[in-house]
């Protein structure tokens, strides 16, 4: 069930490739209007998990339940496609934070 207040709610996300689970009982909310970013080593099911809340990837159990509706309304950006080389990571958040009229 969609919390009130919530973008993003995760319940019980499971993800398993082969003998290797990457997603293992999660449970995440993400609150309206937040910017929220997933941080961890290579493998520990970030790119699964932000491809199972767009609707790229199914769970293999839980629930993802998104406040736009549909999954494809909800923007997605893989790093090879976000980030610049000359920039780091706080001028790449305060170039896209001014496109966006951020302060």
């Amino acid at each position: 069930m969609q919390e009130v207040g919530n973008a993003v709610t995760v319940r019980g996300a499971y993800k398993k490739y082969g003998s290797d689970v990457v997603l293992l009982g999660l449970d995440l909310t993400v609150g309206d209007g937040t910017i929220y970013g997933l941080l961890g080593p290579s493998g520990c099911g970030k790119t699964t998990l932000l491809r199972s809340i767009v609707g790229l990837m199914r769970l293999d159990a839980g629930e993802i339940y998104v406040k736009a509706g549909r999954k494809n309304n909800v923007g997605y950006m893989p790093q090879e496609l976000g980030l610049y080389e000359h920039m780091d990571i706080v001028e790449t958040f305060h170039y896209f934070g001014k496109l966006y009229g951020m302060k």
